[in-house]
């Protein structure tokens, strides 16, 4: 997806709005270049505006994939737009390895990284990740949510300063996804992410991490539109 505004923002991995068990499984990663990236163009055209989206365990139950038990309208209209892939293998059916696997374009047999227990690059190798590639290209990087796994796998601190300009942003109501507000049909309260929440009022914090992960990037989005021609 393209953005066109005047700082020419790329953003990578990770938006999902709201999810199905009520939490976010998910991040955005964002890549933002106010300045020239240097890599082949045109004279006159401009670097282009990149929407990545990543999703963390979604499988293809979806409009777009014929499945009628799934009703999920933006991702199809998304898809109308778009080009749909109907063959995708997963790396390594672990989040961390999986995720730094399509980060660096290695193999999980390459980062060595077949868990959560360690740091791929201080163990396997100093790969250039995809957002690290536009930071040192010329783009300003962040990351809001889930692009990388939390932890161990990324140093504890989402692959900063490496891949990103500022720090990871995680949103605040993260940490109570395992809640129990969930009402079941036995009458008790279950963990956040076994059911959606539909009042937002009674969720710990008044909010969900993908609703407070999306309001904000979009007012990183604002701001980086902001940037004066040569900023990096």
């Amino acid at each position: 997806m393209v953005l066109n505004n005047a700082a020419r923002l790329l953003v990578v991995p990770v938006f999902y709005l709201v999810s199905a068990s009520g939490t976010s499984r998910a991040g955005v990663g964002m890549a933002a270049s106010t300045a020239g990236a240097d890599y082949e163009r045109k004279s006159d055209e401009q670097p282009l505006n990149v929407l990545f989206l990543v999703v963390d365990d979604l499988r293809p139950a979806l409009g777009v994939y014929g499945y009628p038990g799934v009703k999920s309208p933006n991702i199809d209209r998304l898809a109308q737009e778009s080009a749909v892939f109907t063959r995708a293998y997963c790396q390594q059916a672990v989040c961390a390895p999986s995720r730094v696997s399509f980060l660096t374009g290695r193999r999980p047999d390459t980062t060595k990284l077949f868990n959560f227990d360690y740091y791929w690059r201080k163990e396997a190798g100093n790969f250039t990740t995809l957002p690290q590639h536009f930071k040192e290209n010329g783009y300003f990087t962040a990351s809001v949510g889930k692009v990388f796994h939390p932890g161990k796998p990324s140093n504890g601190s989402d692959d900063y300063p490496y891949s990103w300009s500022v720090p990871a942003y995680h949103p605040p109501t993260q940490k109570y996804k395992e809640a129990k507000m969930c009402p079941g049909d036995d009458g008790e309260l279950h963990m956040n992410l076994l059911c959606p929440i539909f009042n937002l009022t009674a969720a710990p914090g008044g909010s969900l991490p993908d609703i407070q992960s999306a309001a904000y990037a979009t007012d990183l989005l604002e701001q980086i539109a902001k940037f004066p021609r040569g900023t990096n």
